[in-house]
């Protein structure tokens, strides 16, 4: 109870961050798919935020804090609750990755991390066993469960991979069973609409995700040493050290088996991606929840089980100080047009008060007829313009879009034509935060009769001038030529 209402008051007063922002878009436009998920993550948003244009923070991420309690709980059962059910979970929510990336913010992740382990408390339970009618029906019910979680993310899939090489080394018996291949099927049907949806789309999704695990000619030891620390720091140093000890601890048995494969060889998938190709650690995490039950069984003391639980509330709680007050000097730019440069934690600050500045700057330039009332906001790249199309332009009724290819744009693409498209003549603002300057000037000098010089919103924390805004005007539309963003009206 305590690590839901840490996580709902930092989920309630931090501002969504550049993932959550483009996610929190997503809910507003439902689709069978979308070009980078699977569309789980954004019904999740859609049903927590009711469709609404405007809500607080905390209903964009209310499924993040719910989910991240059921899992503690759906953890426990798996350990088989007790001494070892409660360690796993103080482990789990000792894991960073567990009760921040996905149990705080609103990620893929969320409902994959759900889906994922309610399949794996079926598995352990059924494929350590004789095939039986009952178990038969539960390995129906994991084909849901694990197209649940492939509809959430595309690592789900791993589910079905790590089952079957179980059932081939350890448990053949289930290889004649009919409710093991139907229920592979099942998990195929539920993958359906993400496929039609790719089909629609020259297999966009599916193009693009494959490239970014394609091996390259080179090593590249700081992509290894990215994954494996990035491992370490998601999962909790301490979660690391005693699955370490598990690994070698813990006596051989069937159920050790199964936590292994339902794990490791996830991990050193990407570990061996990440020798050629740069990865994200949360692509392998969900792959750590079988060694968290693991160490938890062999776990003798539950001290460093606390240990992990305060570590990693320590760090949420620092995060969230650090956000609000920039008490600890990271390092970012300290003045000039990119003013905030490298500072990490305004990721999720200033964007609340910019929003407020640029309406106020908006009525100034539709009284001076400057600017049309339902002038459109403009960006470059799917991050920007999830975080102005969040903060700027929905609460005061504006739209926005980007004009840039498909690989910048990703799904606004999509949302540009169920928007409307462009119409030559049109103008737009374009809002340049001085983090990741750009000029307007230097995107669309070629498209627009005019543009502006920028007005300038700064935005302060604890009295200091940390970053900027630079609002453009851009007036006539005249051209075009937007490479793959082709819906285009004259």
């Amino acid at each position: 109870m305590l690590s839901f209402v840490v996580r709902a008051l930092v989920a309630t007063f931090t501002e969504l961050g550049n993932d959550e922002v483009y996610y929190r878009i997503f809910g507003l436009f439902p689709d069978w798919s979308y070009f980078d998920h699977p569309p789980m993550v954004a019904w999740l948003v859609r049903l927590t935020t009711f469709g609404a244009e405007v809500v607080p923070e905390f209903f964009v991420r209310l499924a993040s804090v719910v989910i991240g309690t059921l899992n503690t709980y759906i953890i426990y059962r798996i350990a088989g609750g007790g001494k070892a059910g409660f360690a796993a979970g103080l482990l789990y929510t000792g894991s960073i990755y567990a009760s921040v990336i996905l149990g705080t913010f609103i990620m893929p992740d969320t409902p994959l991390s759900l889906f994922w382990l309610l399949s794996l408390w079926i598995f352990s339970r059924i494929l350590v066993e004789e095939p039986t009618a009952k178990n038969g029906r539960l390995m129906l019910v994991a084909g849901v469960l694990v197209g649940l979680a492939m509809l959430s993310k595309y690592t789900g899939a791993y589910l079905w991979a790590a089952a079957g090489l179980f059932v081939i080394i350890y448990n053949r018996k289930w290889m004649i069973r009919w409710e093991l291949w139907t229920a592979v099927v099942i998990s195929c049907l539920f993958l359906m609409p993400v496929v039609v949806w790719n089909f629609q789309n020259g297999w966009i999704s599916f193009t693009f995700h494959s490239a970014r695990v394609v091996a390259e000619d080179s090593f590249n030891w700081l992509y290894l040493g990215r994954e494996l620390m990035g491992g370490v720091f998601y999962n909790n140093p301490v979660n690391f050290v005693l699955i370490i000890g598990a690994l070698f601890g813990a006596a051989r048995s069937s159920e050790k088996s199964l936590l292994m494969i339902f794990s490791l060889p996830m991990i050193i998938l990407f570990l061996g991606i990440s020798l050629t190709r740069e990865t994200l650690p949360h692509w392998a995490a969900p792959a750590y929840f079988a060694l968290i039950i693991l160490a938890a069984k062999w776990l003798k003391t539950l001290r460093w089980a606390y240990l992990s639980v305060g570590l990693t509330a320590f760090v949420l709680i620092l995060g969230f100080v650090q956000i609000q007050t920039g008490a600890i000097d990271v390092g970012g730019k300290k003045g000039g047009i990119d003013i905030g440069r490298g500072d990490f934690s305004l990721d999720m600050y200033g964007w609340r008060y910019g929003g407020e500045r640029f309406a106020e700057l908006h009525n100034q330039y539709v009284a001076a007829g400057l600017m049309p009332a339902n002038a459109t906001l403009l960006q470059y790249g799917w991050d920007d313009a999830a975080h102005i199309d969040t903060y700027f332009g929905l609460p005061i009724g504006l739209q926005t879009k980007t004009i840039a290819d498909t690989a910048a744009t990703h799904y606004y693409e999509w949302i540009n034509r169920r928007r409307g498209g462009f119409i030559e003549g049109q103008d737009f603002y374009l809002i340049s935060p001085s983090r990741y300057f750009f000029s307007a000037e230097e995107l669309y000098s070629n498209k627009f009769d005019f543009i502006s010089n920028a007005d300038t919103i700064k935005i302060y924390r604890r009295g200091e001038h940390v970053s900027s805004f630079y609002v453009y005007r851009l007036k006539g539309l005249q051209t075009k030529d937007y490479g793959e963003n082709s819906n285009y009206e004259r």
